[in-house]
């Protein structure tokens, strides 16, 4: 998880961040000193950089009553964030994964990319089926 996420921040000199992780209080802990053990190309300026760590809405029940320093409810600058919205989706592509295991490699990015492609075109079209008044 370190890799992912300093590979992915790791062309930004200096900017916010605020992560949303289903163990971000534990992942946080020792990220700073872990980050020291990657590719130079990959450490942080935290002197520039600024990281805030949230646990997704979902998950805060499990995390005890001192979780509302995580909690998106509390953090600035993340709205009404829920935070599980990435998740959602892959219930309904699991059964995908049986069709497109024997593919090859192209065969099967085109067979998901069609299949993440319908789940956005539903979801965008059912965004007026709900009367919020």
């Amino acid at each position: 998880m370190d890799y992912l996420l300093l590979s992915t921040v790791a062309e930004e000199p200096s900017c916010d961040y605020c992560f949303s992780y289903d163990i971000g209080c534990a992942h946080s802990i020792y990220f700073e000193r872990r980050t020291l053990s990657y590719d130079e190309c990959l450490h942080l300026d935290f002197d520039r950089v600024n990281i805030r760590w949230a646990i997704p809405k979902k998950h805060l029940p499990g995390h005890g009553p001192k979780h509302s320093k995580f909690s998106l409810n509390f953090l600035s600058w993340v709205g009404r964030t829920y935070g599980e919205g990435i998740e959602v989706g892959w219930s309904h592509m699991n059964p995908v994964a049986m069709s497109t295991r024997e593919m090859t490699a192209g065969a099967r990015h085109e067979a998901l990319d069609c299949h993440w492609n319908d789940w956005n075109h539903i979801k965008t079209i059912n965004f007026g089926m709900y009367d919020v008044f």
